[in-house]
């Protein structure tokens, strides 16, 4: 069987829980590049509640997406050594699994970050196996689409929930940005298939799919699709847009906290069975101007602050995942501020008309 011996940790988890130590930087397969430090060291706004993980393959990823530092088109210096802005380090496989073994840690979740590569199924189970007999964590991957047989041979080997992500809302903007357009092996289709699939075996709340908010998309279109999951028993999570440097996208404009916030109030209302789309109102342009509840529930929602945290598998959080530290969050690893949250409302007031003057 097929084992991968290495794995890439986020090194901003990797410092804050011990594994960049002195007696432990000797585990660190490449030269450790104290050049970033202030990527590793600087401060996040919450303690990681997921220890994040990410298959290392030496060949990297063979899809091309085209806002991703690890697609085939991305420029990015050392790419395989990036997620998003997040450095990563490489490490052997057992020194985390002794890690995880020897340590008392926060963490309630370990998540697998997959990629696109031939031996990438047979690396994930290795990891997946080799995590188990070191832990008793739940586990969760992001998987690409795959066969009815490898998502039964997850399931068969303990994983907990399985990711696999449309990020992209209509079918034309996934052919355009990470399909067919893009010379890429990814199809809307083949998401599709997987993501049933994954039902039939791993079932309700277990299947999940991220989708990125900002890349071309109308409100109508992103709220058809979270309908659409929603009905189909699949957990819908929403990131916003976050253009990186060294892919095709890195000069695209990101979008506004209004409207993202606006868009994750319309989701938290349909994944709750508040509202739907035949009750909410559109203007031509696809921006919602009318969520169809009344202004108590949203004032509530707001209030509570939940529905614009982090949203997925239990216990994730990303601190500082689509935004820098120090910049406003899209969605909060913690509980939003009273500040905070009194700046959405006066936002989502704003956009959707609502509050009258208390605002």
């Amino acid at each position: 069987m097929y084992k991968n011996k290495y794995v890439n940790i986020f090194s901003k988890i990797a410092w804050d829980f011990g594994l960049l130590k002195e007696d432990l930087l000797k585990s660190v397969e490449k030269k450790f590049d104290t050049s970033n430090n202030i990527i590793i060291t600087r401060e996040l706004e919450a303690k990681p509640t997921t220890l994040y993980l990410m298959q290392y393959l030496s060949e990297g990823c063979q899809a091309n997406c085209a806002f991703c530092v690890q697609g085939l088109s991305s420029t990015r210096e050392r790419k395989s050594s990036y997620l998003v802005a997040n450095q990563l380090l490489r490490f052997p496989l057992d020194t985390i699994t002794q890690f995880l073994k020897d340590k008392e840690l926060p963490f309630k979740r370990v998540c697998i970050q997959t990629i696109l590569h031939d031996e990438a199924f047979d690396d994930l189970v290795n990891l997946v196996e080799e995590l188990k007999k070191a832990t008793d964590l739940p586990i969760s991957a992001n998987c690409t689409p795959m066969s009815r047989e490898s998502i039964s041979k997850l399931n068969d080997i303990g994983l907990d929930r399985i990711i696999i992500n449309y990020e992209l809302v209509t079918p034309e903007l996934f052919d355009r940005i990470r399909g067919r357009e893009r010379n890429s092996p990814y199809s809307w289709e083949q998401t599709t298939r997987a993501l049933d699939y994954a039902m039939e075996i791993f079932g309700y709340p277990r299947v999940l799919s991220h989708l990125i908010i900002g890349i071309g998309e109308t409100d109508l279109d992103a709220l058809k699709l979270i309908e659409n999951l929603h009905r189909k028993k699949i957990i819908p999570s929403l990131f916003a847009f976050r253009p990186l440097k060294g892919t095709d996208l890195e000069n695209y404009s990101r979008v506004s906290h209004e409207r993202f916030h606006c868009i994750q109030m319309a989701a938290f209302l349909i994944k709750n069975d508040l509202t739907d789309l035949k009750n909410m109102k559109f203007d031509q342009a696809g921006n919602l101007i009318d969520p169809g509840v009344e202004e108590e529930i949203i004032r509530n929602a707001i209030y509570g602050g939940k529905c614009f945290m982090t949203s997925g598998c239990p216990w994730c959080n990303r601190p500082n995942y689509t935004v820098d530290p120090g910049e406003r969050h899209y969605t909060y690893p913690r509980v939003p501020s009273p500040d905070e949250l009194s700046d959405i409302k006066r936002e989502i007031g704003r956009r959707w008309n609502l509050f009258g003057g208390d605002i």
